[in-house]
This record gives C-alpha cells, sequence and structure tokens, in this order.
C-alpha cells in the first residue's frame, strides 16, 4: 500500500533544493525509495506526469503562437523539453524531461501570457481522453460560466448567487489551505451562452472592496460527471440521470472507443468499460468548532456526480430544522482530494520521523 506523507518547510528555497532531480533519486526509508512531488492545491491532478496541456486563445487580433515561441518559453522558465506536438489547431502537448516542470508551471500558475497571448494549462493524464474532453463535445451540449478569481475567503456561495444574480447550486467554489497564496476561485455555472456569459463577468469588478477577476469560459469538464451508460446510448434514466448526458460531436460516426460522450444504440464500436468507486461517496466530515463559534459545519465530500452534489444543495439550502437554526448550504471542491488527504495511519509515526530528519537534515 502507498503511503502519504506531506511536509511543510519555513523557507521557499527549501523546496527547491528538496526538489533537485539529483536529490530526487537518493532519498530512502527503510530501503524503500521514497517518491517526493510539490504539492499541488485543490481541484489539480495530482499525480506525476511528465505532460502538459497548452489551449492557446488567439488574440482579437488573430495573432497565435507557434511550435518555436512555445517551446522556448517552456525550455526557458521550466526546463527541457523532449516532445511538441499539435492535437489540434489551438491545443498542443509538451512532454518533460522531469515531472516537476509540469507542477512548477501549473503551480506557477494555470493561466500564462506569452508574447501578449494568453494559454491554459493542464495536467495530462493521457493524451486521447483530454483530447475527447475538448473537441468532440455537440454545440447544443456547450454550456458557459463566468470564472471568478481572487475572491475573498469569508464569501459565501450565496454572496456570490445574490451578486451574480444566480441560484446557490449554480455556484461552484474552490478553497485553498492559504488564501493569500492561492486565493479562492469560484465558478458561476449553467449559463446558455458566451454572451450572457461575458455580459455577466463585465458586471462585477470588486466584492467587498477587494478587485476580482471574472472571465467568461465554457464550463470545466470531468469525466467522471459524465454517463457511461449512456456512451453506447443504454440509460434508462433520461433526465433523471445523476450524471451528464453530453452528445459526441461525431455521433454515431465516433471511432474513440474511449469516448466518454453519448451516443446511440446504432454505434457499431463498443466503448471499452469504464469504472467508478463504489466506496466513500456519501462521507460526512464534522470538523470541531472552534471556542465561540456559533456555526456548525458540516461537509458531505466525495460526491456520485456533480449533479447529485447540486440538486443535495437545491433541495437542503435555507431548510428550517428547528426554530432559529436554518441550513445553508454551498457546492464546493473536495477540500482536499483523495489522493491528497493525509491521515494518522497514512504513515507509521517511525517513518514520519525519519521523513523529518531527512528532509530538516538536508534542507
Amino acid at each position: 500500500m502507498q503511503k502519504t506523507a506531506h511536509i511543510t518547510f519555513t523557507e521557499q528555497s527549501a523546496v527547491q533544493r528538496c526538489m533537485e532531480n539529483e536529490r530526487r533519486q537518493t532519498y530512502m526509508i527503510d530501503g524503500y525509495p521514497v517518491t517526493v512531488q510539490r504539492w499541488m492545491r485543490t481541484g489539480i491532478l495530482f499525480e506525476r506526469t511528465n505532460r502538459l496541456l497548452i489551449f492557446v486563445k488567439p488574440s482579437s487580433s488573430g495573432c497565435t503562437l507557434d511550435e518555436k515561441e512555445l517551446r522556448s518559453y517552456f525550455e526557458t522558465n521550466y526546463g527541457p523539453v523532449k516532445t511538441f506536438g499539435w492535437t489540434l489547431e489551438n491545443v498542443a502537448t509538451i512532454e518533460f524531461d522531469d515531472y516537476d516542470s509540469v507542477d512548477r508551471a501549473i503551480i506557477t500558475s494555470l493561466t500564462h501570457t506569452i508574447n501578449g497571448i494568453t494559454v491554459r494549462l493542464e495536467k495530462m493524464r493521457s493524451f486521447n481522453v483530454r483530447q475527447a474532453y475538448e473537441n468532440i463535445v455537440a454545440p447544443n451540449d456547450i454550456k458557459f460560466c463566468v470564472h471568478v478569481t481572487n475572491v475573498p475567503p469569508h464569501i459565501s456561495g450565496e454572496q456570490l448567487a445574490v451578486l451574480f444574480g444566480s441560484r446557490v447550486w449554480d455556484v461552484l467554489i474552490r478553497k485553498s489551505i492559504n488564501a493569500d497564496t492561492d486565493p479562492f476561485e469560484a465558478w458561476i455555472l449553467k449559463l446558455n451562452t458566451l454572451t450572457d456569459a461575458q455580459q455577466l463577468a463585465t458586471s462585477v469588478k470588486t466584492i467587498d472592496g477587494i478587485n476580482v477577476q471574472c472571465n467568461a469560459e465554457e464550463e470545466p469538464l470531468n469525466e467522471w460527471t459524465l454517463c457511461s451508460g449512456n456512451r453506447d446510448g443504454w440509460c434508462k434514466h433520461g433526465n433523471d440521470c445523476i450524471y451528464r448526458h453530453i452528445t459526441c460531436k461525431y455521433g454515431d460516426e465516433c471511432m474513440y472507443d474511449q469516448c466518454p460522450f453519448s451516443h446511440s444504440t446504432q454505434r457499431n464500436i463498443v466503448p471499452n468499460p469504464r469504472y467508478r468507486s463504489a466506496g466513500l461517496l456519501n462521507s460526512v466530515e464534522a470538523p470541531e468548532m472552534l471556542e465561540g463559534a456559533t456555526i456548525r459545519y458540516f461537509y458531505l465530500v466525495r460526491q456520485a456526480a456533480e449533479k447529485l452534489a447540486r440538486k443535495r444543495v437545491y433541495e437542503w439550502h435555507d431548510y428550517p430544522i428547528r426554530p432559529n437554526y436554518t441550513v445553508k448550504c454551498q457546492l464546493e471542491y473536495d477540500r482536499a482530494p483523495i489522493e491528497q488527504t493525509s491521515t494518522a495511519s497514512s504513515v507509521n509515526t517511525n517513518s514520519y520521523q525519519q521523513l523529518s530528519t531527512i528532509f530538516a537534515r538536508n534542507f
């Protein structure tokens, strides 16, 4: 069983020394190699990968970036590039020699500006799945949102819903451990057109005196919110399905056997089976109340599907459970993905002491 531990350094330079490639090859505990990776903020894929997906947003004048400009930027700032390729006109993939190059680029920012043109970055789990996400969604299934960054940490989903004229179950929030270094962000979801999203994005400049950045964009897609049963048209739940039905734009002509989108029963290709975890879908976390606090927080984490989580917010928000007690709900990314969560059993005491000793001594 793989065990995970998290170490916080007092100096940023210590992290960089820790991640030097030569040092990473030598970490051992009880004869077992220790894999070291930078901490990823909540909502970002927490697994090692050498591959980076780059979405280039052409400028209003039609200017874009070529391979030479992209290669030069990422090699200069993040390390040697092994391979480069265009998967689509404005979507490129870069493979670095070192997985830490990908993490450093992502931690710096999810959006970079190169020669005046904005690019968005994403860690790649596989080439094919991400290509499916971005490029085979039928136009009538595309929804838009307003992505709000630098959200003040005390602002709730309900306050954002009021501010943007939305509904609390249509506001998704991503919190962070340290709001100073990793500001909160939110998405105002379920907007029908890009024009609607653009108009809404320009309507809010500050929240509680704090400048925020609002951008109109397509709603983010997650493979595991899509209905696996409808990949070959056999889902019987229709509109009641807790997973999303998004039609593949290639319809039954789609030749990709791992395409996560919906097709009809007439499709000739039988999709490869996909499985979801059956456990830990309704876990409840209840942090201890701070002394003097008057509000009790509960987290219903690791929900089976986004639609189910939104339905529960709809059903429970503003529900009076007793006189003078009203439930308030909001939709959030899990506070720490499963693979990032450390518990008392993650490492035994002896291993923890060895880790502390190794990293304190060397960095």
